[in-house]
């Protein structure tokens, strides 16, 4: 157990650019430094941090994944979960790079030359839920019938028409994700669906794309967006650390 006034290192991913210099502006937990702790062909990325430390503090977990994120632009690098802390150097180099060596450099060829990108597609409700009714009678009937009672009313007749748009919304989704998938994964390495439950959800992907493909892919995201832009909106976020295609993370 940490006693006030110790030390440890943290680390954030595991990288194979041993010769590498961390960015000198680029500052992890608390405002410190990065530094590279390597061994044969793996360096890990950490920063020394004081103990005992709360754990799942909001601002060390967005300093983890900003670190990562930016070294992800420039280097492949391995996430390693968050909060794994060692007491030396010499226990990274032991613990981790040489007793995971064989998992970390098959994670390394996995993600290697590639970039995570976020793609979430949600619906314009007033103009898709305006579609629904146009597209079904029993709809408009049921719709007309009911407008006027009032709102949170748990009438039969609002009861039904809910069911029906919700399976009529269900039925869009479906469409709508297939025609944005055909899109989109032609273009990238490999793909996670993220899953999401609000109503005006269409898609949610986690993408892997190449380092070398990146401007064209985010050139062919914009006509898309363009396209669709009357009836979904496209959010696009990355690039980011591969964190959705490590399906273990090492340590922690």
């Amino acid at each position: 157990m940490p006693e006030p006034g110790d030390r440890g290192l943290y680390v954030y991913g595991v990288v194979a650019s041993v010769d590498a210099t961390p960015p000198g502006d680029l500052r992890g937990m608390d405002g410190h430094p990065l530094e590279l702790v390597s061994t044969g062909s793996l360096g890990a990325l950490v920063t020394e941090i004081s103990l005992p430390r709360p754990p799942g503090r909001r601002r060390d977990l967005m300093s983890h994944s900003d670190v990562l994120n930016v070294l992800a632009t420039e280097w492949d690098v391995v996430p390693v979960r968050f909060g794994t802390v060692f007491p030396s150097r010499n226990e990274v180099v032991d613990e981790l790079l040489n007793a995971r060596s064989s998992e970390l450099h098959g994670l390394l060829e996995r993600v290697g030359d590639a970039v995570q990108f976020n793609l979430r597609a949600t619906y314009v409700e007033e103009r898709v839920l305006a579609e629904v009714v146009r597209a079904d009678p029993e709809i408009r009937r049921l719709k007309h019938r009911t407008e006027r009672l009032p709102a949170g009313t748990a009438h039969p007749e609002v009861l039904h028409l809910g069911r029906l748009v919700a399976e009529a919304l269900a039925a869009h989704r479906r469409g709508d994700s297939a025609v944005l998938a055909e899109a989109v994964l032609p273009l990238v390495r490999d793909s996670r669906v993220r899953e999401r439950s609000t109503t005006d959800h269409v898609l949610d992907l986690a993408l892997l794309v190449d380092r070398a493909s990146v401007a064209v892919f985010e050139e062919a995201l914009e006509e898309l967006a363009a396209d669709v832009h009357e009836r979904i909106h496209l959010q696009l976020t990355g690039p980011l650390a591969p964190f959705d295609f490590l399906e273990e993370q090492p340590w922690g």
